[in-house]
């Protein structure tokens, strides 16, 4: 599932976005969260970690420049795309290091080269992401990083590995994922028994 926010004060834009996303969604077969924001401050108060945000930058309120880089020192991932009437407004925003930027009024075909753009780089940061080679009980076991929620020691050199959607076990004791954990900068709930 895909996190994208749109933050504009013209709820006629919040629908346009809405639809254009939609119809890319259907075409691409790709599931989108969309949540709307009728200002700066909602966003800001959110908890929810975007993949993309669409961003107005003159608002009632807090602006859209000020907003980004209040969002940045809680998220530094999440792509921003500034939606504006005025290009000249883009120079400006590069201090808050945007995706994109798109000129209203827009066409649906400008928001799918966006999400375009964002399946490419999501697709292609997913090929990096790390892994970790265990020894399961089986045998190799590969994990993803990111997947891995806690190691639990169960006693005689067995630990269960929680991940997002299962549960694996592994031979070795804590002092063999510390190890681990020291070689690749893996810092992960362990807990025992």
């Amino acid at each position: 599932m895909i996190n994208i926010a749109i933050c504009d004060d013209d709820k006629e834009i919040i629908d346009a976005l809405k639809e254009a996303i939609s119809l890319y969604s259907q075409e691409h077969s790709v599931e989108y969260d969309v949540h709307s924001f009728r200002c700066g401050e909602k966003l800001l108060e959110t908890k929810i970690n975007f993949d993309l945000i669409f961003l107005d930058i003159e608002m009632t309120g807090i602006d859209g420049l000020t907003t980004a880089q209040m969002f940045r020192q809680i998220d530094k991932k999440a792509r921003i795309v500034y939606v504006t009437n005025h290009s000249e407004c883009a120079l400006k925003s590069y201090s808050v290091h945007p995706f994109d930027f798109v000129v209203k009024p827009f066409k649906s075909e400008r928001i799918f080269s966006v999400l375009d753009e964002l399946s490419h780089y999501l697709s292609e940061n997913a090929e990096k992401e790390a892994v970790i080679q265990l020894k399961g009980e089986d045998g190799p076991l590969l994990l993803s990083l990111k997947s891995i929620y806690v190691f639990e020691y169960t006693g005689n050199r067995r630990i269960t590995v929680y991940t997002k959607d299962d549960k694996f076990r592994i031979k070795g004791g804590l002092s063999d994922i510390l190890h681990l954990s020291t070689q690749k900068a893996l810092f992960l709930p362990i807990r025992a028994l």
